[in-house]
């Protein structure tokens, strides 16, 4: 009787089906969202822009959870040959709080940017 019950569990019929999202798409109207209650208004007012001109341009139409630590290694490698360390470690930061809430999410299994 108990495996009756438990069957489809097992069979991953009750697992809750999240959105696919596109990184874009996730850093939009998720993470975004999120992270505008934590800052004060100037900080968005500088983050934000930042966010989406050297991540979520290069990295937008790609499939959120499917994206490699390799590409996102090179995309950071890319950007530290034109800005300061500083502003390559905050994208390299916001790289791993989008992933951490992804995952928090169910959008995504992994987090490449560790």
């Amino acid at each position: 009787m108990l495996s009756g019950i438990l069957a489809p569990i097992n069979a991953g019929v009750a697992r809750k089906q999240t959105a696919v999202f596109t990184f874009g798409q996730f850093v939009s109207s998720v993470y975004l969202p999120v992270a505008r209650r934590r800052w004060k208004n100037s900080t968005a007012k500088t983050t934000e822009p930042t966010i989406n001109l050297h991540l979520v341009e290069p990295l937008g139409p790609k499939p959120l959870n499917n994206i490699p630590r390799e590409d996102l290694q090179s995309l950071l490698d890319e950007k530290a040959q034109m800005l300061s360390f500083s502003v390559v470690d905050h994208l390299r930061w916001h790289l791993g709080a989008i992933y951490r809430l992804a995952i928090g999410e169910g959008a995504a299994d992994r987090n490449p940017a560790t």
